[in-house]
């Protein structure tokens, strides 16, 4: 695995967290938006969901009662 490469993104999604407690990260395929938020959520220690859409078991997730 190739290290993390730090990206500016990640002030806007700090800044997108601190107005609404759900956030979305949308961009062509294979420009980081998974690592970006995977490291993110690493970095901040939080008890945030990472939800991946195209994951059968995650949209599930969103349907469940």
């Amino acid at each position: 695995m190739h290290a993390y490469i730090v990206r500016i993104a990640e002030i806007a999604l700090a800044r997108a967290l601190t107005r609404a407690p759900v956030t979305t990260i949308l961009g062509p395929r294979q420009c980081g938006k998974s690592t970006l938020a995977r490291e993110f959520l690493r970095k901040s220690g939080d008890s945030a969901v990472y939800l991946d859409l195209q994951n059968r078991s995650h949209r599930n997730m969103l349907l469940a009662d």
